[in-house]
Formats: C-alpha cells, structure tokens, sequence
C-alpha cells in the first residue's frame, strides 16, 4: 500500500480506515521522542512501603502512541521483596505491545525485576521500532533501587516533553549553581539547548543534567553570569555538553567618573562594573565616539589603560593626571 489519506471523510459503509499507528506517526512527527508530558503531577512517583511504589495523574508518549493516568488518579506498582545483604534494581517502564495495524494493542505500566546480589544491575528494557516492524517498546520511568529488604530510592528515568508554549521561551535553569538542571528530550549527538543561567557558578566545575560543562573543545569549566542566556550542546562519545562558542561582540557603554578615581598619586585608578566581563574575557576599551573635546582631552591628558579584569569588573588606571570631569568610554568583549 502506497500513500494514505488520514484526514479525509470516508462513506460511512466502509470500514474505518484510521488506526493508532496512524495517530502515532502525527504525534511522534510532532513530538519526535518517547518522553512524560508535562501534564498534571508528571507521572510522579513515591514510595508507599517496601513492597509497593504510587505512580499519580500524567501522560506519557512511546513512539506517538499516548497513555495516561487521569487526574486524582494513580496506579500502584508491586515490589517484589529484596534479600538479605543483597541489592537490586527493578525498572518501572510503560510498555507499548502491537501485533498488527488494526488489531488489538495492550499499554500499560510494568515492573521489570533486575538479578538480585552483591551489586545491582538493570533489567533488560525492550526498545523496538514500532514503524519497522517492531512490536514491543518500552519507555523506562523509574529505577527502584533495593537494597535488602528495603527500597532505599526511586530514580527517575525518563525525560520530559517541551510544550508548544515553551518552544520561543528559553528556560532559566533550575538546580544549583554548578548541578544546573533542565528540561531536555532523549540525550543524541549534537543536541543544542539555550538556556538563562539563574545562579553564577564562579568558573566552578559544573554539569548540566549530571553531565559535565566544558569550555568549548577543553575540559575547563566556563564562569556562567547569573541572567545571561548560554546555548550548549551535547557531545555523545564523551558524554558532556560543551558551551556553543559565540563570536557575538558585546559592546557596554559605560562612565569614568570624575570622583572614581582611587589613590593619592599616579596610577590612579577606577573599576567598573561589567556584567558581562570575566577574568578571561578578550576585551578593549576605547574612548566613546560620543565623547566631547574636553572629555577626550582629560582622557588623553591622564594616559588611560586598562589594568587588571575579573568576573562583572574593569580597572581602568590612569598613569599621569587624575581626570576631573567624567569620561565615557566603550568596552567591547569579543566572542
């Protein structure tokens, strides 16, 4: 079968020809991975009791087919018990099971029991094609981690989707400092993401999603400014993201006032807050073109020069007179 109309109105004595792979294959073009919705409480999980895990209200995707657990809903996930001195990891996925276009589908959410012993390792999750043929998919929501009798944690698995209100928006980051977190899709090769940092890491090592946060092409961590907006991407054969390079130059109009000026004889010298600048930013400084005859004489009169530099400051010096009227210069950070 070649080309099929889906959203085509049909006589009403043949037999319905839309079935949910058609649905999917709209959806998943639309979506484009297997992800939680952010709908309701997000699938969230908590634990009931050592046997039994609570999973409440959202909806998930596997390949564009959608399940859900209406609101004030919840579905209970049974535990298996641990052993003694033993550890354990179960996988709680939904799972997708198809035969045929148009024949009868299961969804549903499922506990797959890992090999209990001296160290946990992961079940097997089943992720087929279902467009090549496939008919198993699973998406996994959470690891249960055991550890003897007891589950000591529920590790969310999954990623969560950005909703069409979101796609123009760039998100502020959530975490801290230097564990930044954000709302990304399945992690592949050379996904980019832009987002305002909330909180200055200080050139600290951070990651993003617990994936380390590198300079681009080095393993130096970058100094993020809390309110400015960073595009990375991910690397997938070293598993981290790299700050996207940008060679944007900004260029800060500021001012040397007159009343700046610290020290009792040359060098004199003034610093000047730059939101922008760090200490390894490549930058010059210039008398403003705006600036008037007596402005750039005072400035040429005090020989002007950038000193020293650091995260958000300049100093400019003066190396003869101290200028007794304000001076507007210009300072441009190259990317």
């Amino acid at each position: 079968m070649g080309f099929k109309a889906i959203t085509i109105n049909t006589p009403s004595t043949e037999p319905a020809h839309i079935y949910s792979a058609d649905d999917a294959a709209l959806y998943n073009g639309i979506i484009g991975v297997d992800c939680v919705l952010e709908l309701g409480s997000k699938m969230a999980a908590s634990i009931i009791s050592n046997n039994l895990i609570r999973i409440t209200d959202g909806a998930c995707v596997i390949q564009g087919h959608f399940g859900r657990i209406p609101f004030g809903e919840y579905e209970d996930m049974v535990i298996e018990n641990g052993i003694a001195d033993q550890m354990r990891n179960d996988i709680i996925v939904a799972r997708f099971t198809t035969t045929s276009s148009g024949e009868v589908e299961t969804y549903e959410l499922v506990v797959l029991k890992g090999m209990s012993g001296i160290s946990a390792t992961d079940p097997i999750i089943t992720i087929g094609d279902l467009e090549e043929g496939d008919y198993v998919r699973e998406l996994p929501l959470y690891r249960v981690k055991i550890s003897g009798l007891s589950i000591t944690e529920v590790e969310p698995l999954f990623t969560s989707s950005i909703t069409l209100d979101r796609v123009n928006k760039f998100e502020t980051s959530g975490g801290t400092a230097t564990a930044i977190a954000l709302t990304l899709p399945n992690l592949v090769e050379g996904l980019s993401k832009t987002f305002i940092c909330s909180t200055a890491n200080g050139g600290a090592a951070t990651t993003i999603n617990t994936k380390p946060l590198y300079k681009p092409g080095t393993t130096t961590a970058p100094n993020l400014v809390a309110g400015k907006a960073y595009t990375v991407w991910y690397d997938l054969a070293g598993d981290r993201f790299y700050l996207k390079d940008d060679y944007t130059s900004k260029i800060i109009n500021t001012v040397l006032t007159s009343v700046g000026w610290v020290g009792t004889s040359a060098p004199y010298s003034q610093e000047v807050a730059i939101s922008e600048m760090t200490s390894t930013s490549n930058a010059t400084v210039a008398i403003s073109p705006g600036a008037t005859t007596t402005e750039y004489n005072a400035a040429v009169d005090a020989m002007l020069h950038p000193s020293t530099q650091g995260d958000g400051t300049i100093t400019i010096k003066a190396f003869d007179s101290k200028p007794t009227v304000d001076i507007p210069i210009t300072v441009m950070i190259l990317g």
